[in-house]
């Protein structure tokens, strides 16, 4: 029998993103440091969630920056007229 990797797909608020994020890197500082040994796929699974997360934050920040650009303008709109 063939195993047949899954993936979970979770949607966070930007808070919610930047915590898990935190305690997955603080895990995995914590198997580093104390030089206990991690599967490497274990260990690969925990990059890949660390790497997924970073990006999601880091679009969660680009798509709030637009965002309040727009609500900007709009407001200069909206005094200038």
């Amino acid at each position: 029998m063939f195993t047949r990797s899954s993936t979970v797909s979770l949607r966070l608020g930007a808070q919610q993103a930047e915590f898990i994020y935190f305690e997955l890197l603080g895990l995995l500082v914590h198997y580093r440091d104390a030089g206990t040994t991690i599967e490497p796929g274990d260990e690969r699974a925990l990059l890949s969630a660390l790497t997924q997360l970073e990006l999601g934050i880091q679009r969660a920040q680009a798509v709030a920056d637009v965002q309040l650009e727009q609500l900007r303008a709009a407001a200069l709109r909206k005094e200038a007229a």
